[in-house]
């Protein structure tokens, strides 16, 4: 009886072990190349694939931290613009969740504001910035609501 137990437990334990490798609680970042900003995945069925030369970065203090790719959308060479904030200062590894606006310069969505929305999480670590975008929704008042995800990359490498 007692071995029955055990067995049982450390089937379980395996699961769960399991199910928390795949990705599926936000820790499937995305990684890339240096000097590099890529952004995958999909937006209501369509694919999205960009990869393009930095033009951006990261400030952070104790009380948050914010993500700038690309600044206006208008005026920089791509036409990408990614503003992503977070409202606590993360340590190298860390985790948290993020708000913010992705305008893509190239796609099915190309010029559209996309609002990040609930579940959107952003990961810093040595030597990059990592996002995942959850809760895609766009309209003024970010009130129509997509399906899919995005990963993000950005190098931190110099």
């Amino acid at each position: 009886m007692r071995a029955s137990f055990l067995v049982r437990a450390l089937l379980l334990s395996s699961v769960a072990v399991a199910t928390a490798s795949c990705g599926g609680s936000g820790d499937d970042f995305l990684t890339g190349e240096p000097k590099k900003m890529e952004l995958q995945g999909t937006i209501d069925g369509m694919s999205v694939n960009l990869a393009e030369p930095n033009t951006g970065g990261i400030s952070q203090d104790n009380s948050g931290g914010e993500f700038d790719f690309g600044g206006d959308a208008v005026s920089n060479s791509t036409g990408t613009a990614i503003k992503l904030t977070w409202t606590r200062g993360m340590p190298d590894g860390e985790q948290g969740p993020a708000t913010g606006t992705i305008t893509m310069g190239s796609g099915p969505f190309a010029g559209q504001a996309l609002c990040a929305g609930d579940g959107t999480i952003v990961r810093i670590s040595n030597d990059a910035f990592q996002f995942n975008v959850s809760g895609i929704r766009s309209g003024a008042a970010c009130d129509q609501a997509h399906t899919g995800t995005l990963r993000g990359w950005f190098s931190l490498a110099q």
